[in-house]
């Protein structure tokens, strides 16, 4: 009995003594974009002459960040602009006007690094004759009975139908053409479970002007 009672008694302090020494840290999020709106025109900015425009950039967080880092793409997904800052949620930011942009910010902390979504917006500027459709908002619905993937389009030229080329393969970036200018909005197929399977949609407007979704990967 003495035996059973010193055993239990040294678990208890073990565990004790355990639970100081571990502090969990909870499971932080990621930035949150606010403005400009996603798949919208910037309503605000200044222009600067005649090519130019200064507009606002906001986001928000409730992680303890030091630093962010804003990378501004064009519309190929070509990096055009970085920036950093420290603590501050807004930045102002010089860019063409008329564009199409896609945009990110990365929360960083020590040598954590947690990236945002990545959203897309237009620059106000002279009359667009015809807008680049925004990329294609993507999704895939992993139920076990019916894998679908699907995805949203929008072109700020209201009358534009718009359609889709469709990539899906087990390589990054994905190669193999599954649906070729479709205007269906949905696919699916019997995936193989345990592959890693990368989709990618590129939007196209009446004027044959495409813009590329971002990769989305899922595993069966």
């Amino acid at each position: 009995m003495y035996k059973s009672i010193t055993i239990l008694t040294i678990f208890i302090v073990v565990m004790i003594s355990c639970k100081g020494e571990f502090d969990p840290t909870e499971e932080e999020g990621q930035v949150e974009l606010i403005f400009p709106e996603n798949a919208e025109v910037c309503p605000d900015g200044d222009l600067l002459g005649s090519s130019l425009i200064q507009i606002p950039l906001l986001w928000k967080s409730d992680t303890d960040f030091t630093k962010y880092k804003i990378t501004i793409e064009d519309s190929q997904g070509q990096e055009v602009q970085t920036e950093e800052i420290e603590n501050d949620k807004r930045i102002e930011l010089t860019l063409n006007q008329g564009e199409l942009y896609h945009w990110y910010v990365i929360g960083q902390r020590g040598k954590e690094k947690i990236p945002s979504d990545t959203w897309s917006f237009y620059t106000q500027g002279a009359a667009i004759e015809n807008y680049i459709p925004y990329p294609a908002l993507l999704n895939v619905n992993l139920d076990a009975n019916d894998i679908t993937i699907s995805w949203v389009g929008k072109d700020q030229n209201a009358e534009d139908i718009l359609s889709y080329d469709v990539y899906l393969s087990t390589e990054n970036p994905p190669t193999n053409l599954v649906l070729e200018g479709t205007e269906l909005t949905s696919y699916s197929e019997d995936f193989t479970t345990g592959f890693t399977y990368y989709v990618q949609v590129i939007t196209y407007d009446n004027s044959n002007t495409s813009s590329k979704s971002q990769i989305l990967s899922f595993t069966p």
